[in-house]
């Protein structure tokens, strides 16, 4: 028995050096000199303790019978009292990764599961790494980061609820704030294993994430994705499921107010659904028009239950996606236009209710002039490409915008767009097929008898196609 501690230390030392210099690889000399570092990690010597979790890995590969009890004597040090006993442990199970990948997903899982220390400089180790595992089998690695993130809180109890719910918003933290890079690095080839891992890993995630958790996964890890930086079908997908938790949303802010609604929650998915069509350009921007269109979002019904704010977030977000729409609509070579052209014909129609709305709004700002130059051009597009019959009521509100942005002093620079939008080249509006006729009071007798007759002639025909409004200004003769 050895007697002084520096003594022990000194003895100890010496023969894990004559164990690791001897030939036999896999003999009972080195075998000892494994169980002997095992039982170290039980001792209450905390330097002992360190020293059994940096030796450990030198032994690892040439002893499978004892990887178990290896493996699980790491885990204990992971957990032991000590600060700098744990973080030597945190650094032993990535050791033990990279000399033997079988061990790697399952190391992995339990550094998932430390981070939820409360230390910081612990949880900068375990991250630490967690990196490292990722660049050792980012697919793998990465899929067992995803499978913390969509549980099924049906088959767990509240505490387990609970703890599954923390341990998922860490672990978003740690790929939206501490692996970015590593992230982009292992993705880099569009379509790959690492990239589709995380992708699929995540997208089932977003109807249980909370708000917070949805902004993390939608504006910090999924842009780091090659795949989500061009349109095509993932952004699709990630629109989709935004638009999803959207739906029951709108119910919800519109039952919660007690007055107008400012749909706190709707908007925040509203710009989340913005990040991937017109910022991230992932996703098909017509996907966002449809759901403006049939979600209720831009009827009458609804905007009535809004206060000015958040009708201006719904009609300039419908406005922005359909700019987007609108420059597809411009390229010959797009195989949706016959979609488009049927959404523009959509949004045209709901286009009156809008336009009210922002006149009551007195157009004061930037972003609501420009809402309105997007609807108008979305309205003379309609009226220049077909045989569109402009209907009373979107008359009346275009020449409501005419009034509310007259000429006047310190007018919003929106306001003059506003004006050549709502008429065409002669000056008069747009919504007027015919030119305004000047007729004096003496023939009106016999204006009204030819309109009479050409009713009558025309009876069946204007059954099938109303007649073009004409908008007649009477002079007084004097």
């Amino acid at each position: 028995m050895i007697g002084h501690p520096r003594e022990t230390d000194k003895e100890l030392k010496e023969y894990l050096r004559r164990a690791e210099r001897h030939p036999d690889k896999t003999g009972n000399v080195r075998r000892d000199a494994f169980r002997r570092l095992l039982a170290l990690a039980h001792s209450e010597d905390n330097g002992h303790k360190k020293l059994a979790t940096e030796k450990i890995k030198d032994y690892f590969n040439d002893f499978p019978a004892l990887q178990d009890e290896a493996i699980n004597t790491i885990y204990d040090l992971c957990e032991d009292p000590s600060s700098t006993v744990r973080i030597a442990g945190y650094e032993a199970i990535a050791s033990v990764s990279r000399v033997d990948k079988a061990w790697l997903v399952r190391n992995a899982d339990v550094l998932i599961q430390l981070l939820q220390s409360d230390e910081k400089d612990e949880v900068a180790v375990v991250q630490k790494a967690l990196l490292e595992h990722i660049d050792m089998d980012p697919p793998s690695v990465l899929q067992v980061l995803c499978d913390q993130c969509g549980f099924d809180a049906d088959r767990l109890d509240s505490d387990e609820i609970a703890l599954r719910t923390r341990l998922r918003t860490l672990v978003l933290q740690f790929l939206s704030e501490k692996a970015t890079r590593t992230i982009e690095r292992v993705t880099r080839v569009p379509g790959g294993d690492a990239e589709r891992a995380l992708f699929n890993g995540l997208i089932p995630a977003i109807p249980k994430s909370t708000l917070g958790e949805l902004e993390m996964i939608v504006t910090r890890i999924f842009p780091l994705l090659p795949s989500l930086r061009v349109r095509g079908t993932n952004g699709d997908a990630v629109l989709s499921a935004v638009l999803e938790r959207t739906s029951a949303a709108i119910k919800d802010d519109l039952h919660a107010a007690s007055g107008l609604s400012d749909l706190p929650t709707v908007r925040i998915y509203l710009d989340l659904a913005a990040q991937v069509v017109l910022r991230d350009k992932a996703a098909d921007p017509l996907q966002l028009i449809k759901f403006y269109l049939t979600s209720g979002l831009v009827s009458k019904i609804t905007l009535q239950k809004l206060n000015e704010d958040a009708r201006l977030v719904v009609i300039s977000g419908i406005a922005d996606a359909w700019r987007l729409c609108e420059e597809m609509l411009h390229n010959n070579g797009t195989s949706e236009r016959t979609d488009l052209l049927a959404a523009r014909t959509q949004l045209v129609d709901a286009s009156p209710i809008m336009f009210e709305f922002l006149s009551k709004s007195g157009l004061t700002d930037q972003r609501s002039c420009s809402a309105c130059a997007t609807l108008l051009n979305a309205c003379k597009g309609r009226a220049a490409d077909s045989s569109w019959l402009v209907p009373n009521h979107l008359s009346k509100a275009v020449q409501e915008l005419l009034a509310i942005t007259a000429p006047q002093q310190n007018a919003p620079e929106g306001f003059r767009t506003i004006q050549i939008l709502c008429r065409v080249r002669n000056g008069q509006l747009f919504c007027v097929t015919d030119p305004i006729q000047l007729s004096p009071l003496i023939s009106l007798s016999s204006l009204f008898l030819n309109k009479c007759r050409n009713r009558s002639r025309n009876h069946h025909r204007r059954l099938r196609r109303p007649t073009r409004h004409r908008i007649l200004t009477i002079q007084k003769v004097v």
